[in-house]
């Protein structure tokens, strides 16, 4: 038998537009998250107790649901980018 190409619809305009927003609402919860965490950790730093990045990053999934990188966090803290949306 012959290999039959399956024909895919295109996405209605509605559709499109839904998947575009829920898309741009997840990158920004993501780099609020983000945001929160580099914060977080440069305030820890200056501290005798402070939380390692790891700690940092369990907090914030806690609480938003969103997984970072420990390395990431440390990385930017160490590059003085507190605050800022990570870089893509």
């Amino acid at each position: 038998m012959a290999d039959v190409a399956v024909k895919c619809t295109r996405t209605q305009a509605k559709a499109a537009q839904m998947h575009h927003a829920k898309a741009v609402q997840k990158k920004r919860r993501t780099h609020d998250a983000f945001k929160r965490a580099t914060i977080i950790y440069a305030r820890q730093r200056d501290k005798s107790d402070s939380m390692s990045a790891r700690e940092v990053a369990n907090l914030v999934e806690r609480d938003t649901g969103i997984k970072l990188s420990m390395r990431s966090i440390q990385q930017k803290v160490k590059d003085g980018q507190i605050g800022m949306s990570p870089l893509r």
